[in-house]
């Protein structure tokens, strides 16, 4: 789970899903909109910004090949699903989204002299385009 300073204290969020009733849409500064869920007692983001989404382009010598192949894959929130990516991709970039694919990177070890640390894993979308579509941004 990501730490997030900006997000309100859940016992904020609670007072208020218990004054209006457990399951209703909550407006709150922030976020756009927040539904109480009874799993845990946390309510869970039903949107996040786009950029809260979308991290950032991957750059890799696989990146670079899947270009060519109308495919682009970026750094993304550990928690965005394929829905989430997919519709904020289409809303920044204005293309039409074929397909996408989510992978967990694993963390991996480091060691610096004697030192022994980890590098930190990530999450990335591997998302294919229609024909037809490209992203500039995204060409070196």
């Amino acid at each position: 789970m990501a730490f997030n300073i900006f997000r309100k204290k859940d016992t904020e969020v609670k007072s208020k899903s218990q004054a209006e009733g457990e399951g209703k849409p909550i407006k709150s500064e922030g976020q756009e909109e927040v539904v109480a869920q009874k799993s845990a007692g946390v309510p869970i983001a039903v949107s996040q910004g786009a950029h809260e989404v979308i991290k950032s382009f991957y750059a890799s010598e696989k990146a670079s090949r899947l270009m060519g192949m109308n495919q682009y894959v970026f750094r993304v929130a550990s928690d965005a699903d394929k829905q989430s990516i997919k519709k904020h991709i289409s809303a920044l970039y204005k293309v039409k989204i074929k397909n996408v694919q989510v992978l967990n990177m694993p963390e991996k070890s480091r060691n610096v002299g004697k030192f022994a640390g980890t590098k930190s894993g990530f999450r990335k979308a591997i998302v294919t385009l229609e024909k037809g579509s490209i992203i500039e941004q995204a060409k070196p």
